[in-house]
């Protein structure tokens, strides 16, 4: 084909869902636009407003984490991609594809494309890092019927075996944790097939508050202007730690006594809401709230906690906060919260150390004027690593790469 031929970047997702891994297609979509034409496949969607053209291929029996179903969805989705070739050469574009996961749906991706001839990168959110832990395959996978559970060593073996072919096929890989190139390293990806990116964060929209634009969100939320406030935004589940946030803030001594606000919406809910009713900390929660609404409770904030027991890449919630100014106190889960929360920024702690979380909570929280320090940063180090204009020229140097074109 005409090395000039327009472009055709297709995303292969297993599911279109509210979260993390949609944050950051969102994000690329917007940018890669700007040098071709965008579509995505997917398995399903809970989504209504996507923006690029989305072919649903989802049907029976196909499901990406269940046995002998994964089988079906890894054929489903080859053969999806295989039609989408076949499209593009009608229409004479050039094919980039871009697979979600590592696993069946990254080897379904990598083996239709190669075999048509088409790059196919990897956009590795995290699978690189379940499929090879004990913490993913206890608690994130729930098994109820009993033919799923006496299916699941078959159905581990079955992800292992197609994250290894995916790791073998694909032509790159964008990762944006260390813990995915490390782990896709071990999978035998050779080191320059490995590309960094850094998640974008909209620095205008997060961004630090005036002491009256601090005090009108508390008013816009009903929080209390003197009391300090403390705020989680995730999933409420398992993995996300919430239940040590809760248990930490229950042990503090700090007078006043801050609120508790936990953002987000999930499974636990109602068990966290039963704890805070016995221990009688003041938790607030408001559920899960879009771009505004988690911008406007960081502006009303003195403290930012994560405390995640599972991550391979930044939680945009971090980012977020750091942007908004905030002091943080994170888990190192992922890894990279070290690096970021060094230098007087925040602290970073090891997963489920309550006695470390009381801790650091309480020290930021009693000292308002290192908070500020930490809070201003905080926000420098977003600016220069995670504003939007390190994601453009990140994303012009693999368009530029993908094709060979000098733009």
């Amino acid at each position: 084909m005409h090395p000039r031929a327009p472009i055709r970047f297709v995303f292969v997702v297993s599911a279109l869902t509210p979260g993390g891994t949609l944050s950051v297609m969102r994000q690329f979509w917007s940018r890669l636009e700007k040098f071709g034409e965008v579509s995505v496949i997917a398995h399903g969607s809970t989504v209504d407003d996507i923006g690029p053209a989305v072919r649903i291929v989802g049907g029976r029996f196909g499901g990406p984490m269940r046995f002998p179903a994964i089988w079906i969805y890894f054929v489903r989705m080859a053969m999806a991609v295989r039609r989408a070739s076949q499209a593009a050469a009608v229409d004479e574009h050039r094919l980039v594809i871009l697979p979600q996961d590592s696993l069946a749906t990254g080897a379904a991706a990598a083996l239709a494309g190669r075999l048509r001839g088409h790059p196919v990168y990897l956009m590795e959110h995290g699978s690189a890092i379940a499929v090879h832990s004990d913490y993913y395959w206890r608690h994130r996978i729930q098994m109820r019927r009993l033919r799923d559970r006496l299916s699941k060593p078959l159905l581990r073996g079955s992800a292992t075996l197609l994250y290894r072919l995916c790791a073998r096929l694909v032509t790159g890989a964008l990762v944006a944790g260390r813990e995915s190139e490390v782990a896709l390293r071990a999978a035998g990806m050779p080191a320059d097939r490995l590309r960094r990116y850094h998640f974008a964060v909209e620095t205008e929209r997060f961004r630090p508050a005036s002491a009256a634009e601090r005090l009108a969100a508390r008013a816009e939320l009903g929080l209390p202007a003197a009391r300090p406030v403390i705020v989680s935004v995730s999933r409420l589940s398992p993995e996300k730690g919430i239940d040590l946030i809760l248990a930490a803030t229950a042990r503090l001594a700090t007078e006043p006594a801050p609120v508790l606000v936990l953002a987000g919406d999930g499974p636990l809910r109602d068990g966290l809401e039963r704890t805070a009713r016995a221990t009688g900390v003041d938790v607030r929660f408001p559920g899960a709230l879009a771009p505004d609404g988690v911008a406007r409770l960081l502006r009303a904030s003195d403290l930012f906690v994560y405390a995640g027991r599972q991550a391979a890449n930044t939680p945009y919630s971090v980012l977020e906060a750091m942007a908004s100014g905030l002091a943080v106190v994170a888990t190192t889960e992922p890894l990279v919260h070290a690096e970021m929360l060094a230098d007087g920024r925040g602290t970073a702690i090891a997963v489920d150390d309550l006695d470390a979380m009381t801790r650091e909570i309480s020290r930021w929280i009693d000292d308002p004027t290192a908070r500020r320090r930490a809070g201003r940063l905080a926000r420098r180090y977003i600016e220069a690593r995670h504003a939007p204009g390190v994601l453009d020229s990140e994303v012009a140097r693999f368009v530029s790469l993908v094709t060979g074109d000098e733009r």
